[in-house]
């Protein structure tokens, strides 16, 4: 028995007896389209009369988040494949899955800087080095502060 609700999609059925078996075997023909592939449309840029401003503006007008969202969910699509296709190579193996696993962690440690050279001398208290990033930071900031304040003033310096 074979049911259906869209009899337009078969195009012949039949019954053929069989020797064998005192049942028979019963087939259809299924009408199948294959659906038609968009067209596909190529975009080029004539180099020969490049316009710079053209292509800037191509530029601008591109979605770029759209972009990195892609490339974002490909990126973690492919991690996914790698750790997976990586642990069932070895899942029946015990002894073999947990050495994947450990060789998958992260085994770097960071650590903190012992000393910081300032001028001619070594600081190795984090008090003194913390002091140390505060006034360079400090005296960056303030050198740019400096430098943009004369640059809209239409003054530059020369160093």
């Amino acid at each position: 028995v074979i049911l259906t609700n869209a009899a337009h999609k078969y195009v012949s059925v039949g019954v053929f007896p069989n020797d064998i078996s005192d049942h028979c075997t019963i087939a259809c023909v299924r009408s199948t389209k294959l659906p038609k592939a968009k067209g596909l449309i190529v975009l080029r840029r004539c180099f020969k009369h490049f316009s710079e401003q053209a292509f800037l503006h191509d530029l601008a007008e591109v979605k770029w988040h759209f972009i990195a969202n892609k490339c974002s969910a490909l990126i973690k699509k492919s991690k996914a494949d790698y750790y997976l296709s990586l642990t069932t190579d070895c899942f029946n193996d015990h002894s073999k899955f947990w050495k994947t696993i450990k060789s998958l962690q992260n085994k770097k440690v960071s650590s903190f800087p012992q000393k910081l050279k300032v001028s001619d001398s070594f600081i190795s208290d984090s008090d003194g080095m913390s002091n140390a990033f505060n006034a360079h930071f400090k005296k960056a900031g303030h050198n740019f502060d400096e430098q943009s304040h004369d640059s809209l003033n239409g003054r530059t310096h020369s160093h």
